[in-house]
């Protein structure tokens, strides 16, 4: 069955979602062939700076749209598409994400953000829900229109199929803790459907955070084992990615107070092997637990804002306060919170996974491998070259 590209709506957009969408990485940027394009680094320019940037015209003559968000099964490391500017199908990663039909319909994760050009959305205003419906592929699944034949072949039913069976994937296999190192970018992942890691943030059935909420950094910032696959900066990153970059909720009880007993010479160290007492320690554990207790956090002036004229370089995560509107007031302590130990079932309930170590891959990557492997080799796959392969 064919599709009849859909005819995009001007209308129904913002002018920088239609310059963004119509224009954005389509012409070479002339400041960067000078050697003086100021939006290098962040990469953040509205102009490509190598091939590998361009993406063709999305929008023809009366605003038809000229390609599918769907990638073309002839592009490969080893192979380029034949019918050129004329396929209907994406032929990059940039050509979807700035389609009509994927551009601003997922938040931005926050990593590799390209600021006033990033293809997604930075906050629940600027979604575009309705997009996929009007212009995507899967729209085309009600009542499709047919057209007459041509040179280029069509996006028929199959591929729609398989374009959807993202859907369906954690109904297969073990459940995915971790999102795909090419997450937000799906599309272009080497392994499709077969993917160990989760291409959506609804396959995740890791608990995530919400860096929105007025009390984030107090209450949740860094509990939770990191959900993201790629290379990246923990520091800044909010979620835990070890036994000692992790703290537990403060709700629990515990006060600011450090442990002398807590054990922060070796990252490898399990918690339950830092502290005799554990997670229901009274005490803080480690830095972070102390700094981003609600008796603590934003309460001390920041010494490195006042000190240096480029500001605080730990920016919004600071857990100082560096003006008179982000001073908070230390909350009172009551009772005696030191004088035994947290409650068992509040501790278990509300931190409990914080003794087992954060989940580098799931039981579901070992075997989607091998069956990608069996077709070409019929070998197993060795569990140490799968690590070394997640982790690089």
């Amino acid at each position: 069955m064919q599709f009849e590209l859909p005819v995009y709506d001007a209308a129904r957009e913002t002018l920088q979602a239609n310059a963004l969408i119509s224009a954005c990485l389509t012409e070479p940027c002339s400041d960067h062939d000078r050697g003086s394009c100021m939006f290098v680094r962040p990469p953040s320019c509205f102009y490509f700076h190598a091939p590998g940037q361009k993406r063709r015209n999305i929008l023809g003559d009366s605003n038809q749209i000229l390609y599918w968000d769907l990638m073309c099964p002839d592009i490969s490391p080893e192979s380029f598409c034949s019918r050129g500017a004329k396929c209907e199908y994406s032929h990059s990663k940039t050509e979807i994400c700035y389609h009509p039909a994927r551009f601003k319909t997922k938040l931005c994760n926050g990593y590799e953000c390209r600021g006033s050009v990033c293809c997604f959305a930075h906050s629940s205003q600027e979604l575009r829900s309705q997009a996929p419906l009007l212009y995507g592929l899967t729209s085309r699944l009600e009542g499709p229109q047919l057209r007459g034949d041509s040179s280029c072949p069509k996006v028929t039913d199959d591929a729609v199929t398989s374009a959807s069976l993202s859907s369906t994937r954690q109904s297969s296999g073990a459940p995915l803790t971790r999102l795909c190192s090419t997450y937000p970018g799906c599309e272009n992942c080497e392994f499709g459907f077969e993917c160990p890691f989760a291409h959506d943030l609804t396959e995740v059935i890791t608990p995530l955070l919400d860096p929105s909420k007025a009390d984030f950094f107090v209450s949740s910032f860094k509990t939770q084992w990191c959900v993201f696959s790629h290379h990246h900066d923990w520091n800044n990153c909010i979620y835990a990615h070890n036994s000692q970059d992790c703290r537990r909720p403060p709700s629990i009880g515990y006060g600011p107070h450090p442990c002398s007993t807590w054990d922060s010479s070796d990252p490898r160290l399990a918690y339950t092997q830092r502290c005799p007492h554990g997670l229901r320690c009274p005490y803080s554990h480690g830095r972070k637990e102390q700094l981003y207790h609600p008796s603590f956090y934003r309460t001390n002036p920041c010494c490195d804002w006042r000190r240096s004229t480029d500001g605080c370089i730990r920016g919004p995560i600071c857990a100082f306060f560096h003006d008179f509107f982000e001073r908070k007031v230390a909350q009172p302590l009551t009772g005696n919170i030191y004088g035994s130990l947290l409650d068992e079932t509040v501790v278990t309930r509300t931190c409990g996974h914080l003794k087992e170590k954060p989940a580098l891959v799931s039981a579901q990557p070992v075997r989607a491998r091998n069956r990608r492997r069996e077709d070409e080799t019929k070998e197993d796959l060795d569990m140490n070259e799968f690590v070394n392969f997640a982790l690089n």
